[in-house]
């Protein structure tokens, strides 16, 4: 078998700012139209504000018809929050179309992007991607190195290192691990799973394996939930957002 991997994004939210007058307008009413982008408020206990954001997509079997793209939201309690926001719903992250909308999106709400504020980037491989991890993290060949912290014995406790058995039977309770990375306040983590095994016990998220188009996904996921890391990532190796 040919080791393949696919990249996409798994998670994704844009902070954007506004002006008063387009809050307010926003705020006063449950159901806006801007164009073909259709806001539908919600119910929401972390903001006063919290629409739906329904657009159009096409497929053969349907024609053109509307779907769900994501969530706006403002208004938070939170001292730290106090932009516009919209997150993409998962399904759309795995379709190129419908992931390229958020240019249309915010041009005729009429939002001016900021920065990408939370980012879950998935690498799906064909084979066993966890065995070759935990082969290199048991190998006394290499220095593990975790938050600027060096762990070169092998009887060492690990910490910010996390190990789920995850559902299995009882003759083999830690079959199929997850292994979890994270620095110190959790914003940044790396997870390596059996994506296959969690979307077929839990999430039900078919439309992932007919995107990659691998029998069996093994995944590396990096999370980041802080734009400071993000753009500190991003820095680093010379991007912008």
């Amino acid at each position: 078998m040919k080791h393949n991997f696919k990249i996409n994004l798994d998670k994704l939210e844009f902070t954007y700012s506004a002006s008063n007058e387009l809050k307010e307008y926003i705020s006063n009413n449950n159901v806006i139209m801007f164009d073909e982008i259709k806001l539908i408020r919600q119910e929401s206990r972390m903001y006063a504000n919290e629409y739906a954001i329904w657009g159009c997509d096409y497929k053969q079997d349907k024609g053109i018809y509307n779907r769900l793209i994501g969530f706006l939201y403002y208004g938070s309690h939170n001292p730290n929050r106090q932009n516009i926001y919209i997150s993409y719903l998962n399904e759309c992250l795995y379709d190129n179309y419908m992931l390229a909308s958020r240019f249309y999106v915010e041009e005729v709400v009429g939002l001016e992007f900021i920065c990408i504020s939370k980012i879950d980037i998935a690498i799906d491989f064909n084979f066993n991607i966890i065995n070759r991890l935990y082969k290199l993290y048991k190998d006394s060949n290499y220095s593990l190195i975790v938050n600027r912290k060096k762990i070169e014995n092998l009887n060492s406790t690990v910490k910010d290192v996390v190990h789920i058995a995850g559902n299995n039977s009882r003759k083999r309770p830690f079959a199929n691990p997850t292994f979890c990375i994270h620095n110190d306040n959790n914003s940044l983590s790396l997870k390596a799973y059996n994506k296959t095994n969690e979307i077929n016990q839990s999430s039900n998220k078919q439309y992932i394996i007919d995107n990659v188009g691998f029998n069996r996904l093994y995944r590396l996921e990096v999370s980041c939930a802080n734009h400071k890391v993000i753009k500190k990532s991003l820095d680093m190796i010379n991007l912008t957002d």
